[in-house]
């Protein structure tokens, strides 16, 4: 892979933002596991909105928190939209916040079956995504956050098939219902976890995920 030789003046800054909007998405991706998880237990047999409507929170937030923390550099939604992490951010998240719709509608008895098939359809687009997100910086940083996201995107893959395997099947109790929700876990601890590598936004120019 070939060094981007620009210097970008806030790459610490974009770097402890990119951690912090991951610790937040993390979090509410833990919460819908947790939820999830005590619905199939029949914990919470009541609450049937309440993990789909974090879908929602999540598609909201994402777009919201780029656009926020672009204008606190004097960028507007233009510029940002001109970088291809940022359009991946924003379709990513309209993906999900679409699967919160079509999950909510589906409990809602409207198109039940075909809705319901919505979410597992998501996350393995999301996954997919994942994996060949585009990165900023240094050819090793670029690599290293290369290698995270792989991980996470195959982490999701599973999720969704697993997830596309018990609507299918319908839900049976267990582990094979609860397989989802631990890959969804699983994959909401990457998040939490995921710190941008040294070198992350040290380049101007992108790098798709093979590197230029």
């Amino acid at each position: 892979m070939r060094e981007a030789r620009t210097s970008h003046p806030h790459a610490s800054e974009e770097a402890a933002l990119s951690n912090l909007a991951h610790i937040v998405v993390g979090g509410l991706f833990a919460a819908v596991s947790v939820l999830a998880a005590l619905e199939v237990l029949g914990v919470s047999s009541g609450w049937w909105f309440l993990w789909p409507g974090l879908l929602l929170v999540v598609g909201l937030f994402v777009p919201m928190f780029v656009l926020w923390a672009s204008r606190a550099h004097g960028a507007s939604a233009g510029h940002v939209l001109a970088d291809p992490q940022q359009r991946q951010h924003v379709v990513l998240s309209g993906l999900v916040f679409a699967a919160g719709v079509g999950e909510m509608l589906a409990r809602a008895q409207v198109w039940p079956v075909a809705l319901r098939f919505v979410w597992p359809i998501t996350l393995l687009v999301v996954g997919y995504l994942f994996t060949a997100h585009t990165q900023h910086g240094t050819s090793d940083a670029v690599a290293r956050a290369v290698r995270a996201h792989r991980l996470l995107g195959g982490t999701l893959i599973l999720a969704g098939v697993a997830r596309g395997i018990t609507v299918a099947t319908g839900p049976g109790g267990g582990l094979p219902s609860a397989s989802w929700i631990i890959l969804l876990f699983l994959a909401a601890v990457q998040f939490l976890i995921y710190r941008e590598p040294e070198g992350a936004f040290a380049a101007a120019e992108p790098h798709g995920h093979h590197g230029r």
